[in-house]
C-alpha cells in the first residue's frame, strides 16, 4: 500500500520472497523469553529501486515501547480521604516515596487543572473563559483496543460529563492486548481529562510479524487527516531504529505537519539513557547517551516528564487534613514546584538512604536497594544516530540538524536537534505522586472508583495531557497548528509566564563501568554516572522549555499566531482552478504556491499538502511536498472517488508566515473505476506464509481467508513489481460478502460481510472450516472509487487434523487391589476452538479392558485443540502392566494410537532391612549380619524367593527367604558411610520390592605398620627382624597372641616369630613387637626326610650329563657290534648295556654332587613379599614386609 503522502509503501510476503528481493534471511530470535522474527542482516535495495527507496522501515516485530510505568493499585480511605496503596508495584510495599513511608498524593483531572492552570471546566475557581476542547479532535495511536467502560468510570469518578472515545480500527481489531491496554487507557482518559469536550479518536492497528501496530495507526491518522492533533506514547531509540526507521518517522511527521497536524511524542522513560530499559534490577545503563528516534524529528513536539518537588513537604500544596468530598475529588492547592523525574540513585533525594555525598558513591553503596540502580526517569538529550545500521552504536554517524525554530536561552549550541521541547508531570510515585487511571483488568475486574484505581506515571501520561492543552489552543485560535514548536519557542522568549522553568535535578542515570559515556571516578566502583543532563535556567536537555501554565499559554498563543505574516495559498489542478472531472486513478498535475499577503514581504518556506474534503466523514491527505521559492508541483493519481468535493492546498506555516488554506477550493468529481476481487486462503507454518492461494489444508491449521480488491488494470495484485505499484486497489473501501456451500447447503461464512480496511483488503481471521469440500463465493460491494465486482469463487478441500494419543497413570505403582486412574490425552496442532470428540479405548498389554468418553478442549495460546478421557480401574493384574490407548477419530480429527505405554506396577510386598548383632557403627573387617523382612500385601500368599543385598550399590550377597526373612553376613564393608539396600525379586503371587536404605558407618579400628618394611638376611641360615607397630584408632582396644600362623607367603624353608608374642592395645594407644624371620642354610641331608635316599631319576640329571652318557652308550654298542660271532656279539651287547645303565645310575643319576650325594638347597636367595595378618576382637588388619635373602 502506498501512503497518501507517497512516502511509504506497505508490502507483505513470505520470508523466501524477502530473501529474494532484499537478500536478507528472516530468522527467529528468543529474547527475554519472547519469540521475535527479524532480518539477520541489513536489507539490500535492488539497484533499479535505489534512486527512489531510502530504506526498509521494519522487517521485524521487536515492538515499540509504551512509555508508562505502573505505580500500583490504589484506593482512597473513606475516613481520611488519603490515597493508600492496595497493590503497589513500585519500589516497596506500603506507602509512597523512596522509603515507602511517605503519603501518596495522586493526581486527578481537577488536580492537574489546578496545578497547571488549565482553563477548563475543572479549574477552581472557574476561569474567565472556559476552554474544553470543543470541536477539536485528538487522535491517539495505539496497538490495543480498550474497555470503554473504563473511560466512563474514569470520567464519572472525577465529575466529567460522559463522552465515549471513538474507536477507529485500521485493519483487524487486535482486541485487548495485555500491557499495551494500559497505554491506550492512559492516553484516552488523560487527553480527555484535560480537554473534557474534545473528541478522542483511539486509532488501533494490530501488529504483524514485520510491522508495528502503532506505526500503522499513526499512518492511518496522517493519511486520512483524521485529526489536527496526534498523540503517540511509544518510543524506540534512534540507534535501534536504524537509518530507514528514523527516515520513516521523519517523513511521516513531516507529512503530518504539512497537513496541519500537531504531532506529540513522548521522549521516553529512561532518563539520558534512551536505549536502555530493563524490568529487573540492578539495571545500569549500557548504551550511553541516547534519545528516542520517534520523538527526535524536527516535525514533532517531544514531551518530557517531571516530578513534583514536594517530598515530605506536602502541606503547602495538598489538602492533607480533611476528606475530599467535592465532585471532582480535587486535593491540589495550586502549582507545585517541580524537579526532574528520576527514580534512580543519581537523584539526590535518595542520598539520605545511604548517607552518600554524591551520585556515584550512592549508586555503589551496599546498603542501597538494588531497585535504585535503574534507568527510570524523564528522557532527553541530543540527536546523534539517525544514520546507524540499527544494531551497533559504532555505526552511528549523525543526528538531525538543529531546526531554525529551536532557539532561546539555554538551548545548547550543538547544531543538533535537542529534546524535550516541553515537559509536564510524569512521575510514578517516588515522591508520592502519580496519575490516576481506570483499568478494570488491572484492578481485579472491579469497577473503577475512588476506592479502587490504578496509579501510573511516565511520559506516556505527560504526552496525552499536553495533547489536551493543544486542543484548548486549537479551540482558542480556531485553527490547526501543525508543528507547534514554531510558536512554543517564540512564546518561551516573549511570554515566560506561560512556562514553569524547572531548575532542580538531573536525568543522568547510573551506568555500567566501561560502557559508552559512563564516568567512573573511583576505580573500584561497579557503577558510574552518565555524563548528562542537569537542569539549567531556561531550556535544558532534562525538561526542555519547562512545564506549562496553560491559561497563559493559550492566551499568548493566539497573540503570537496573529503576529505571523499573513499568507495567500493558491492551487491549480491540471493547470487550472475550474471544476475537474476524471476517472479514478487518472493522473492529475498539481501546482501550489504560497506567498506573503501585502504589505507583508518575503517568501514562505516549509511544506504544503493537497487535501480532499470528501464529506462529513473527514478529509483525505492526498499528497505533500516541500516549497521551493514559494511553490511546489507534482503529479498525483490518488484523488479519491466520488464528488463533487472540494480540493484545497494547505500551507503549514514556518514560524514567520501563517498557515493558510488555498482559495477558492476546486470542485472535483472522480468517477468510479471497475474493480476485481481476488479471494484466497493464506496458510502459515509458524509465522511464515507457505501459500497465498492454498486449496487444500488440514482442519484447524493456521490459515486466514484474504480478499483483495484489485483495480481495473489486468495486473496481478503484487505490492511491488519492478518498483511500480500495480494491480492492488489500496484505496478501496466498502465490504465483501462471502458464502460457503458445504454438504449441499449454502450459508453466509462466519460474519457474512467483511469491511475492507484502509489497505484495500479484508480478512476472515477466525475462519475455521470443518473437514470436507467447501465452495466459497465472494462479492465486493464497491465504494466511491470502485464499482462492485464478483462473485469470485474458490473450491477448498479440508482434511482431518492429525492427532496424537498419549496415556498416563495417576500412579506408577499401587498395592494389589488398589485403584488407579488412567488418562488418555488426544492432542493435535489444530487451532480450532473445538477439540476432538468421541471415545477412547484403553488396552493392557495389548488387550482391551475399557472405554471412556473424551472431553474436548479448544486450542490455547500454547497448545492445540485436544480432548481427555479418564478411566478409574481396580482390575489390573499383578506385575507390570503396559497401558496403551486408541482414539478412533471423528469428523474433523483423524485416529491415532499411543506410541509409548504407561507402566503401572502392582506392588504386593514391602521390604525392610536391619543389621543383626551390630549397631549403626562397625569396625572395618568386622563381621556383620543383615536381615531383610519381606511383608506380603494383604490377601497374598507367603513370600518366597531370594533377597539381594547391596552396599553402596555393590552386591554383598543374597539370602533365601524363610518365614519372610533372609540374611547375609559379610566382613567386607568398605570404609565410610555405607547404604545397605535389600531387594526382593518377587514370585508368582508377590511383586518385587526394595527396602529403604539402612545406613552403616564403617570405621578403621587400628593399623599395623612395619619398620623397616624390608627385612635383610645376609645369607640362607641367617635371620632378620623388623618392628611391628600397632596403633589404635577411634578408641579401639584389645589384645592378641601372635604366632607363625599370622605370617603368610614367607620364603621357602623360613619361619617367623614375635617378641613379645602377646600384644595389648589400649584405646587410642600403640604397641610394638619384634618380628623375626629365620631362614635355612643348604645341607647334604634334606631336612624332614629321615635320611631316606631319593631314588635316582633321569628327570634329575642335568641335560649335559644325560647327553654325554647317552652318547657313550651308543659308541660302546657300536664297538661291540664289531666282534665276531653273532651270538657272542649280542651277548656282549646285552651285558654291556647293563653295565652302562649301572654306570649311568651311579655316575649320571641322583643329585648334583657329581657322584650320587643328596643335598638340601635351604632358603633360596632373593626377595619375596610376605604378609602379616592380625585379628583383634574380630577385626582383622594386615601389613606386608619384604624378606630379602642375600
Amino acid at each position: 500500500r502506498v501512503s497518501n503522502g507517497r512516502t511509504v509503501i506497505e508490502f507483505s510476503g513470505t520470508a523466501s520472497q524477502v530473501l529474494q528481493a532484499f537478500h536478507t534471511p528472516i530468522h527467529k530470535y528468543t529474547v527475554a523469553g519472547k519469540d521475535h522474527w527479524a532480518n539477520a542482516s541489513d536489507p539490500q535495495i535492488p539497484m533499479a529501486l535505489a534512486p527512489v527507496i531510502a530504506g526498509i522501515d521494519t522487517l521485524h516485530n521487536f515492538g515499540r515501547k509504551p512509555m508508562h510505568h505502573v505505580a500500583g493499585v490504589f484506593g482512597r480511605s473513606e475516613k481520611t480521604g488519603a490515597v493508600q496503596a492496595v497493590k503497589p508495584l513500585f519500589t516497596y510495599p506500603g506507602g509512597c516515596g523512596s522509603s515507602a513511608s511517605s503519603p501518596c498524593y495522586a493526581v486527578g483531572p481537577a488536580d492537574f487543572a489546578k496545578i497547571y492552570d488549565v482553563p477548563n471546566l475543572l479549574l477552581n475557581p472557574a476561569p474567565g473563559t472556559v476552554l474544553n476542547g470543543d470541536g477539536v479532535t485528538i487522535a491517539i495511536a495505539g496497538e490495543s483496543n480498550i474497555n470503554v467502560q473504563d473511560v466512563r468510570d474514569f470520567r464519572s469518578m472525577f465529575g466529567l460529563a460522559a463522552k465515549d472515545p471513538v474507536i477507529v480500527l485500521d485493519g483487524p481489531d487486535p482486541g485487548i492486548v495485555g500491557g499495551v491496554e494500559t497505554e491506550a487507557d492512559l492516553d484516552v482518559e488523560w487527553s480527555g481529562a484535560v480537554a473534557p469536550n474534545a473528541t478522542i479518536d483511539l486509532v488501533v492497528a494490530e501488529s504483524t510479524e514485520t510491522s508495528q501496530g502503532v506505526d500503522l495507526a499513526a499512518e492511518h491518522v496522517v493519511d486520512n487527516n483524521l485529526a489536527p492533533i496526534l498523540s503517540e506514547s511509544f518510543g524506540y531509540c534512534e540507534a535501534g531504529l536504524g537509518a530507514a526507521g528514523n527516515q520513516f518517522y521523519s517523513q511521516l511527521w513531516q507529512q503530518a505537519a504539512a497537513q496541519g497536524i500537531t504531532v506529540l511524542i513522548s521522549t521516553g522513560d529512561s532518563g539520558a539513557a534512551g536505549c536502555d530499559y530493563s524490568a529487573s534490577f540492578p539495571s545500569p545503563a549500557q548504551y550511553g547517551l541516547q534519545i528516542s528516534g520517534i520523538a527526535s524529528t524536527p516535525y514533532n513536539v517531544a514531551v518530557g516528564g517531571t516530578d513534583f518537588n514536594d517530598l515530605n513537604n506536602y502541606a503547602p500544596y495538598w489538602n492533607t487534613t480533611s476528606p475530599t468530598t467535592n465532585a471532582t475529588l480535587e486535593s491540589a492547592l495550586g502549582y507545585i514546584p517541580e524537579m526532574t523525574w528520576n527514580d534512580s540513585c543519581t537523584n539526590s533525594e535518595t542520598f539520605v538512604l545511604t548517607g552518600a555525598p554524591s551520585a556515584e558513591p550512592n549508586c555503589n553503596s551496599a546498603s542501597l536497594n538494588a531497585f535504585f540502580v535503574n534507568t527510570i526517569g524523564g528522557s532527553g538529550g541530543k540527536s546523534s544516530c539517525i544514520n546507524g545500521n540499527g544494531t551497533t552504536l559504532s555505526s552511528c554517524t549523525q543526528g538531525y540538524a538543529k531546526p531554525t525554530w529551536q532557539t532561546g536561552t539555554g538551548v545548547p549550541p550543538d547544531s543538533l536537534r535537542d529534546i524535550p521541547d516541553v515537559s509536564l508531570f510524569a512521575a510514578d510515585g517516588l515522591n508520592g505522586n502519580f496519575y490516576i487511571i481506570c483499568e478494570s483488568d488491572a484492578t481485579g475486574g472491579a469497577p473503577c472508583s475512588s476506592s479502587n484505581f490504578l496509579g501510573v506515571g511516565g511520559t506516556s501520561a505527560s504526552t496525552p495531557s499536553f495533547a489536551g492543552i493543544m486542543a484548548l489552543v486549537n479551540q482558542k485560535t480556531a485553527a490547526r497548528q501543525g508543528n507547534a514548536n514554531y510558536i512554543l519557542y517564540k512564546l518561551a522568549a516573549s511570554t515566560p509566564s506561560a512556562f514553569h522553568d524547572v531548575t532542580t535535578g538531573t536525568i543522568a542515570m547510573p551506568c555500567a563501568k566501561g560502557t559508552l559515556n559512563c564516568t567512573v571516578n573511583t576505580s573500584s566502583d561497579q557503577y558510574g554516572v552518565l555524563s548528562g543532563y542537569a537542569t539549567t535556567t531556561g531550556y535544558d536537555l532534562a525538561t526542555g522549555l519547562g512545564t506549562i501554565d496553560a491559561t497563559n499559554l493559550v492566551n499568548a498563543w493566539a497573540t503570537a499566531a496573529a503576529a505571523l505574516k499573513p499568507t495567500a495559498t493558491t492551487l491549480t489542478l491540471n493547470g487550472g482552478t475550474t471544476a475537474l472531472s476524471i476517472t479514478h486513478g487518472a493522473s492529475v498535475s498539481v501546482g501550489i504556491t504560497a506567498a506573503a499577503t501585502p504589505p507583508g514581504t518575503g517568501t514562505p518556506t516549509g511544506n504544503v499538502s493537497l487535501i480532499a474534503n470528501t464529506g462529513p466523514s473527514g478529509q483525505t491527505g492526498v499528497q505533500s511536498a516541500t516549497l521551493s521559492n514559494g511553490s511546489a508541483s507534482f503529479n498525483t493519481t490518488l484523488l479519491p472517488g466520488g464528488g463533487p468535493y472540494n480540493v484545497i492546498a494547505h500551507y503549514a506555516g514556518d514560524g514567520i508566515f501563517q498557515a493558510n488554506d488555498s482559495t477558492p477550493a476546486i470542485p472535483v468529481t472522480v468517477a468510479k473505476e471497475n474493480s476485481r476481487l481476488q479471494i484466497g486462503i493464506v496458510t502459515f507454518s509458524g509465522n511464515t506464509i507457505t501459500s497465498a492461494n492454498a486449496t487444500s489444508f488440514a482442519y484447524g491449521s493456521p490459515y486466514i481467508l484474504r480478499m483483495d480488491i484489485l483495480n481495473s488494470t489486468a495486473n496481478a495484485c503484487q505490492p511491488v513489481t519492478n518498483g511500480v505499484i500495480t494491480g492492488c486497489a489500496f484505496d478501496a473501501r466498502g465490504s465483501v460478502s462471502v458464502t460457503d456451500t458445504f454438504n449441499s447447503v449454502t450459508s453466509p461464512l462466519d460474519a457474512g460481510t467483511f469491511a475492507v480496511n484502509s489497505e484495500g483488503y479484508t480478512e476472515d481471521q477466525p475462519i475455521q472450516l470443518p473437514a470436507g469440500t467447501h465452495n466459497l463465493s465472494a462479492t465486493y460491494s464497491g465504494d466511491n472509487s470502485y464499482n462492485g465486482s464478483g462473485p469470485s469463487t474458490v473450491t477448498l478441500t479440508v482434511s482431518q487434523a492429525a492427532t496424537t494419543t498419549s496415556v498416563a497413570s495417576s500412579a506408577t505403582s499401587i498395592g494389589y487391589g488398589g485403584t488407579v486412574t488412567l488418562t488418555a490425552t488426544i492432542g493435535s496442532n489444530s487451532n480450532s476452538s473445538a477439540g476432538p470428540t468421541g471415545t477412547v479405548q484403553f488396552l493392557n498389554n495389548g488387550s482391551n479392558f475399557g472405554t471412556a468418553t473424551c472431553t474436548p478442549a479448544g486450542a490455547t495460546a500454547t497448545a492445540g485443540a485436544s480432548c481427555t478421557a479418564t478411566l478409574p480401574i481396580t482390575a489390573l493384574p499383578l506385575g507390570t502392566d503396559k497401558i496403551t490407548a486408541q482414539y478412533p477419530g471423528d469428523a474433523n480429527y483423524s485416529s491415532s494410537s499411543t506410541t509409548a505405554s504407561a507402566s503401572v506396577q502392582i506392588l504386593a510386598t514391602t521390604t525392610t532391612v536391619v543389621s543383626t548383632g551390630a549397631g549403626a557403627t562397625v569396625w572395618q573387617g568386622q563381621s556383620v549380619t543383615f536381615t531383610a523382612k519381606v511383608t506380603p500385601n494383604q490377601g497374598s500368599g507367603a513370600v518366597t524367593g531370594t533377597v539381594q543385598f547391596t552396599a553402596n550399590g555393590t552386591s554383598i550377597g543374597s539370602g533365601t527367604l524363610s518365614s519372610g526373612q533372609a540374611q547375609v553376613t559379610t566382613s567386607a564393608l568398605p570404609l565410610g558411610t555405607v547404604q545397605i539396600v535389600a531387594t526382593y525379586g518377587g514370585d508368582s503371587n508377590n511383586a518385587s520390592s526394595t527396602s529403604a536404605q539402612l545406613t552403616e558407618t564403617v570405621n578403621t579400628a587400628y593399623t599395623v605398620a612395619a619398620n623397616p618394611t624390608t627385612i635383610p638376611i645376609s645369607a640362607p641360615g641367617q635371620s632378620g627382624s623388623t618392628t611391628l607397630t600397632f596403633t589404635s584408632l577411634n578408641s579401639f582396644a584389645g589384645s592378641v597372641t601372635l604366632s607363625s600362623a599370622n605370617c603368610s607367603n614367607l620364603p621357602t624353608e623360613s619361619s617367623c616369630s614375635f617378641n613379645p608374642a602377646t600384644i595389648t592395645l589400649t584405646a587410642n594407644g600403640t604397641a610394638t613387637t619384634t618380628m623375626t624371620v629365620t631362614t635355612t642354610a643348604a645341607s647334604l641331608v634334606a631336612p624332614g626326610t629321615g635320611h631316606r635316599r631319593t631314588p635316582p631319576s633321569w628327570r634329575n640329571i642335568p641335560g649335559s650329563v644325560a647327553l654325554t652318557c647317552f652318547l657313550l652308550m651308543i659308541l660302546a654298542g657300536l664297538a661291540a657290534l664289531g666282534l665276531r660271532g653273532t651270538q657272542r656279539r649280542w651277548n656282549f651287547v646285552l651285558g654291556f648295556a647293563v653295565f652302562v645303565l649301572l654306570v649311568l645310575n651311579v655316575g649320571c643319576g641322583g643329585g648334583s654332587g657329581g657322584g650320587g650325594g643328596i643335598t638340601n638347597p635351604g632358603t633360596p636367595v632373593g626377595s619375596k613379599t610376605a604378609g602379616v595378618t592380625v585379628t583383634i576382637n574380630g577385626v582383622a588388619q594386615s601389613t606386608n614386609v619384604t624378606v630379602n635373602v642375600q
